[in-house]
């Protein structure tokens, strides 16, 4: 269960957020960003640290040092109580648990790449695409150069992961070339889609126990898919969401994002998953709900739980601004 806390104007706290431990991610117009989620909603320059096509083998340590040094600085900050401008209010924001503030290493992690605007849906609550029309798309070639430098340097030893969670990567050509590019340099990598379009190379990656595809339908009837995705690819979604099942012995991932639009449609995602096969599933929240409508989605949280209990659905996380104590996961 991850519970997360809005920054406290009443009272100074000690706050930490995961998504800045050794971690970095690369956004529109080659940007080197300490997180991802400020993009569209605040004034976040203060989160830029560099640019990817910027860096070589000379300077690639020197590049690496002022990455560990901003994401520190901000940590600091944050422990102290002086948490960012355009931190307050995002959901990764947690109350410090440790006595001090955590240091990053001196190697990268994670990378969250998210450089192109391009999908097949409009989702309702999806700002990403919305907020960045004027902007230009990430250059995976950059991108690809950057990962091959820090890689030879010896700075991504320890990598985790690269998150690709662009517009929609599987109608994207240069994501598909980068998949590609993870496979044959054996690089693992999360890949965040909507499920419309089944790609092989996705897939393939899974199975090569490199990948994991995230796919996220959001609905388990029309209608409601309708409502909040834009677009009427329910059935399709579904029997790509199947594809993948039947592809990977059941090893892709799908995930849900409760909201204003879906939360009674519960059951049927369940129904939909047996139905499909999938048997790994994560729970979200969407992060603009309010907190005083949050009464109303303890039901469905707790539903949603029950069933995938019933039903032997292994649920691999939830992610709730609902007090996690309201939330029966035992």
């Amino acid at each position: 269960m991850q519970n997360f806390r809005k920054y406290d104007l009443k009272k100074i706290r000690s706050y930490d957020c995961p998504e800045l431990h050794d971690s970095i991610y690369i956004g529109l117009k080659n940007e080197i960003n300490s997180c991802m989620m400020c993009r569209g909603q605040f004034d976040y320059k203060n989160l830029q640290i560099d640019h990817i096509d910027s860096v070589n083998k000379e300077n690639a340590c020197e590049k690496n040092r002022k990455i560990i040094e901003h994401q520190n600085t901000i940590l600091k900050r944050m422990y102290l109580g002086d948490v960012p401008e355009f931190c307050k209010g995002c959901y990764h924001l947690r109350v410090k648990n440790n006595d001090i503030p955590y240091q990053c290493s001196n190697k990268l992690k994670y990378i969250s790449l998210c450089g192109a605007k391009t999908c097949n849906l409009k989702c309702k609550h999806c700002f990403f695409t919305q907020d960045n029309s004027g902007i230009e798309n990430t250059d995976v070639i950059q991108i690809q150069k950057f990962i091959e430098t820090f890689k030879r340097q010896g700075l991504l030893d320890s990598l985790k992961s690269i998150r690709l969670a662009n517009g929609e990567p599987s109608i994207i050509k240069e994501d598909l070339a980068l998949a590609d590019f993870f496979i044959r340099n054996k690089i693992k990598a999360e890949i965040f889609s909507n499920g419309v379009v089944y790609q092989e190379v996705f897939a393939k990656g899974v199975n090569l126990d490199l990948f994991r595809v995230i796919l996220s339908p959001d609905a388990g009837s029309r209608e409601v898919y309708c409502k909040i995705k834009g677009r009427d690819f329910f059935e399709k979604t579904w029997r790509t969401i199947k594809q993948y099942e039947d592809s990977t012995n059941s090893n892709v991932e799908v995930k849900f994002i409760i909201e204003e639009g879906n939360y009674a449609d519960v059951d049927n995602m369940i129904s939909m998953c047996v139905k499909c096969g999938v048997r790994k599933v994560h729970l979200s929240m969407d992060v603009t709900i309010p907190e005083s409508e949050f009464k109303k989605y303890v039901g469905p949280l707790n539903r949603f739980v029950e069933l995938c209990r019933l039903n032997s659905i292994e649920l691999l996380s939830i992610y709730s601004l609902v007090p996690a104590k309201l939330i029966k996961n035992d």
